[in-house]
């Protein structure tokens, strides 16, 4: 009877104890939430390109991220949980084998709320809780919170890493983990998972303190002179480098690369997906198309808000004819962000694919509408292509018009407008203007095919010589 009465006292100790830690946890957030910030990398269009978090350490701006979020941008901004929006202006270390980048933010005159660092490695067991923001492109507003105990200390690099059952979601990297006085035990960092399938089995890593510490040079360089001094040596810099050439053969080796190195990048899965979609998509190769949606598949895994690899999937699947696939991806893009002409594109041109032609009118010229100034230059041209297509489908021969007008002016070199233009005034019986845009299309491209026809068969065909 004695033992089961101290049985019974010890569980109701121990719950009420746990209750007094769960009962603290909404003041304890609320206490660090304003020392983590979330993190945007910004490309050359002036547009995101990637997310993570970080965390203050002083009170003068400077702050912890991990050293993958960093790497490769010339440009990156941290917004702080009451919203303020504050330029990354120096790098002052940063050590590649721990995952940890230490850099200030351009906060002027302001004062930074920071976190008090615990260096000592907590205990298996100890309860902590993970700040960061995950998905941070959709998910507005506030870090997310997550709860769980240090499961492991593991030895990895020859030093010490904290395994913990927090949750740690992509965009979450970078972020904080807290033990249960609201102190930094580390900075979240990914997973222990060999095998991308088992990243969420609670396996998440996290960088100490104490490698904070140690972070003691001050190079006070910028995010461009980081960029320029690590670029030779980061399969990340090195892919994007060829991706931007168009070397897509050279971009896939170089992401694949950084992949093994660090398997929950979700922007690397997807860039090494669209390199398998460029060279897949002309002329036609179902093995690396089939490898891009692989890719794809892992980025959306990693991060379901990921558009640009709902899209794109969407994409390659009205390529294969998969339509109704093509729909589904495609309006998953724009159920997550229908506020962009990416995804209203996707949604026209897929559309176009199932001869939907007067749903791709009104996608297409939504994605028109709200066409960025990259757009405008890269893209909208494009558009402009498949509005044609579509307007000339249902008959509405003006609009149609005026759509391959308005895409070579754009672009006076698209060669498929060139074509389908000249085809829709031949059959219109308008030959002489039809033979003007085929011989500027033979100037262009002699050994230009389209359709299964040469364009030396289309002007034999109309007479055009």
């Amino acid at each position: 009877m004695n033992k089961l009465l101290l049985l019974i006292t010890i569980s109701f100790i121990s719950l009420q104890f746990i209750g007094q830690i769960q009962l603290k946890l909404p003041s304890l957030i609320n206490k660090v939430d304003p020392s983590v910030v979330k993190i945007y990398t910004i490309d050359s269009k002036n547009e995101y390109a990637s997310q993570g978090s970080g965390v203050i350490i002083s009170n003068n701006g400077i702050c912890i991220s991990n050293y993958h979020v960093l790497v490769g941008s010339k440009k990156a901004i941290a917004i702080t949980a009451s919203g303020k929006q504050f330029e990354i202006s120096k790098i002052l270390d940063y050590s590649k084998q721990n995952d940890l980048i230490k850099f200030k933010l351009d906060i002027g005159k302001e004062i930074t709320t920071p976190v008090i660092l615990n260096s000592l490695i907590p205990q298996r067991g100890v309860e902590v809780f993970a700040l960061g923001y995950p998905n941070g492109f959709v998910l507005k507003g506030q870090s997310t919170a997550t709860q769980g105990i240090i499961s492991a200390i593991r030895d990895e690099n020859d030093g010490k890493l904290i395994q913990t059952t927090a949750p740690i979601t992509h965009g979450s990297s970078g972020g904080g983990l807290f033990d249960a006085s609201g102190k930094l035990l580390g900075i979240t960092s990914g997973t222990f998972a060999e095998d991308i399938k088992d990243r969420h089995a609670n396996l998440n890593k996290v960088i100490p303190t104490l490698y904070i510490n140690k972070l003691t040079k001050n190079l006070n360089i910028t995010l461009l002179e980081f960029y320029e001094s690590v670029k030779n040596n980061e399969n990340y810099i090195l892919g994007m480098i060829a991706y931007d050439q168009m070397d897509f053969k050279s971009a896939s080796i170089f992401f694949r690369a950084h992949i093994d190195e660090y398997p929950e990048d979700a922007t690397a899965w997807f860039r090494l997906g669209n390199s398998y979609n460029q060279l897949g998509s002309s002329p036609l190769n179902k093995e690396l198309l089939n490898s891009a949606l692989e890719c794809f598949e892992v980025s959306i895994s990693l991060d379901t808000n990921y558009y640009h690899a709902w899209g794109q999937s969407a994409l390659i699947y009205s390529i294969i004819k998969e339509i109704s696939l093509a729909k589904s991806f495609a309006f998953k893009a724009y159920q997550i962000e229908p506020n962009i002409s990416f995804t209203n594109y996707v949604i026209g041109k897929v559309a176009n694919e199932a001869k939907e032609y007067s749903l791709a009118v009104e996608f297409l010229g939504y994605a028109i509408i709200n066409a960025s100034d990259s757009d405008k230059t890269f893209l909208t041209h494009q558009w402009y292509l498949e509005k044609a297509i579509a307007n000339a489908w249902l008959k509405r021969d003006s609009d149609a018009e005026q759509d391959y007008k308005s895409c070579l002016s754009l672009n006076g070199q698209n060669l498929d407008a060139l074509f389908y233009y000249g085809n829709f005034l031949a059959i219109r019986n308008r030959t002489y203007e039809s033979c003007l845009q085929f011989k500027k299309l033979k100037s262009l491209s002699p050994n230009y095919k389209c359709s299964g026809y040469t364009i030396d068969q289309m002007l034999q065909y109309y007479k055009c010589y």
